[in-house]
């Protein structure tokens, strides 16, 4: 819609402001498009969805939510992960590569677009479902080795916050 397009142009526009090149930019806004594209395919709750950012000084946070049916239940929608019963395990796999809910080829990549536009922004990113929440930090060469999973009280749904500096 012309409103989420003008919405996306204002988030590349504070981010530049904020210090980030129009192409970093571009990459953290397409990323985020990812997510809210999973926020409308996978959580039974589209109308829930929220999609937040914040500039301040030379950070940039995102934040993408919905109260629907988390991952570990669109993932069980699988064949292959029907039989999953950990949220914290739904998490580890679902920043993977290929790891989707849907069974089409080419699916479940869209992770891998966020820790992209991540990657040298001393970015950091937290995903939290059911009860668990698994936090990454991006490096140049991908997902830095300090990828930590906790056990959390149970939340509804998916929220995935992002932080970054240029």
């Amino acid at each position: 819609s012309t409103t989420w397009v003008a919405w996306c142009n204002r988030l590349r526009a504070a981010m530049e402001q904020a210090g980030f090149t129009r192409l970093t930019a571009q990459g953290l806004v397409g990323a985020l498009e990812e997510l809210v594209g999973n926020v409308q395919e996978h959580s039974d709750a589209v109308d829930s969805g929220v999609a937040v950012f914040r500039t301040q000084s030379t950070i940039t946070e995102l934040v993408i939510a919905d109260l629907g049916i988390g991952v570990l239940g669109s993932l069980r929608r699988h064949p292959t992960y029907c039989d999953l019963t950990d949220a914290g395990r739904a998490l580890e796999l679902s920043v993977q590569d290929g790891v989707s809910s849907r069974t089409d080829a080419g699916r479940g990549f869209g992770i891998s677009a966020l820790f992209r536009a991540l990657a040298g922004l001393d970015g950091h990113v937290r995903f939290r479902s059911g009860d668990h929440a698994l936090e990454l930090r991006a490096t140049a060469t991908g997902v830095a080795g300090q990828a930590q999973l906790r056990q959390r009280s149970p939340l509804s749904g998916l929220v995935v916050a992002a932080r970054c500096q240029p």
